[in-house]
């Protein structure tokens, strides 16, 4: 990769199954990216722990491949995922389930003493703060990034990680 010239190369291409093929291997199309990852994870492992990928990847099914063959995953989240603050509090001592959650994340209204701030520079501030995730159903690490341009807001995009570090 590099970073000063915003390129990246690629390790490994595979094609893209036709449905014919998929259909013929009684595979979906995301199921075969599974078995790709899972076939291939002791040689990506060689180079790095750590997958990369576009938000059509971020689903469970790949999340939890990845998680069980040892690698990392850094992976966009949309901006309407489900995430709840995780309660930190002491129990109450009453009776029943401990609280485990503190209410919803609402990405335009972040809580202020859940998140840290990562990064600020003029055009781009990254908070980050481990959560909850609804369509995982584990914690995730999350890093919201805000873009500014000429100093006011344009958006604000999620990125989340199996690293809880």
């Amino acid at each position: 990769m590099y970073i000063a010239d915003n390129t990246a190369s690629h390790l490994i291409v595979w094609l893209k199954p036709s449905a014919v093929e998929l259909k013929k291997e009684a595979l979906y199309l995301l199921s075969h990216y599974v078995s790709l990852v899972t076939n291939n994870a002791k040689r990506l492992k060689e180079i790095s722990n750590c997958m990369v990928s576009d938000a059509y990847f971020s689903k469970n099914p790949i999340v939890d491949a990845l998680r069980k063959s040892g690698l990392y995953f850094i992976s966009r989240l949309r901006n309407d995922s489900v995430l709840k603050y995780k309660y930190m509090g002491k129990a109450n001592g009453k009776k029943g389930r401990p609280k485990q959650f503190n209410g919803r994340v609402h990405v335009r209204n972040l809580g202020a003493n859940c998140f840290y701030l990562d990064l600020s520079l003029e055009e781009i501030k990254i908070y980050s703060t481990v959560l909850y995730s609804n369509a995982f159903k584990r914690d995730k690490k999350l890093a919201v990034t805000i873009f500014f341009k000429e100093g006011k807001e344009i958006t604000r995009k999620l990125y989340f990680s199996n690293n809880l570090q």
